[in-house]
């Protein structure tokens, strides 16, 4: 944490790895790859951003970047409720429908604030996804060309989640009639 407060208290948030580690080598005697370790840390758990190669922004310290939950409308685009309040933002961060479907429903995520409106209110881009919060989805279950799919019970997770090759299909199961879905009751429920 000692870290991030650091790079909190650097000119806008944001620190070059040199300039972040001359100083915390020389006061708590770490080491880069430790340092490095750490750093890396701080990005996968939304505290920190790499916006370049060695570069880094503390989320929150800036109007640039935000983490928090992101809440769907099943109209398909989304609000992210920042973790952090940001000075001058009026609101959560608005996510047009193109950007809001590079994620679910309550998910915990990174966003880049793309602009700030006269009026405070804030339109954004996803990141990154840093914590899903769906680990099972209900739905229905369709065979198409293209591949198995599960079209989600909830509307306010809009696209279709692609099932992987090999695991579409229970290891055991059971059709009556002559083909795999020939009418709605040919197919037997059956566990996995």
């Amino acid at each position: 944490m000692a870290l991030l407060e650091h790079i909190r208290k650097l000119p806008h948030g944001r620190g070059a790895v040199e300039a972040i580690g001359e100083r915390a080598i020389s006061r708590q005697g770490a080491t880069k790859a430790s340092l490095e370790s750490e750093l890396q840390a701080l990005v996968e758990r939304g505290d920190l951003v790499e916006t370049r190669s060695g570069h880094y922004t503390a989320v929150g310290s800036s109007r640039e970047f935000a983490t928090g939950r992101l809440n769907a409308h099943r109209d398909g685009y989304a609000f992210v409720t920042p973790d952090i309040p940001i000075t001058g933002l009026r609101g959560d961060i608005y996510l047009a429908k193109e950007e809001a479907e590079r994620a679910m429903h309550g998910d915990r995520v990174v966003v880049r604030i793309a602009r700030i409106e006269n009026d405070g209110r804030a339109h954004g881009e996803i990141l990154r996804v840093l914590r899903r919060a769906h680990a099972t989805v209900v739905g229905e279950f369709r065979i198409k060309k293209a591949g198995f799919f599960v079209i989600p019970h909830d509307d306010r997770i809009r696209l279709w989640i692609e099932i992987p090759k090999g695991m579409a299909l229970p290891r055991k199961w059971h059709v009556s009639g002559s083909s795999w879905g020939e009418s709605p009751g040919s197919f037997h429920p059956c566990r996995i």
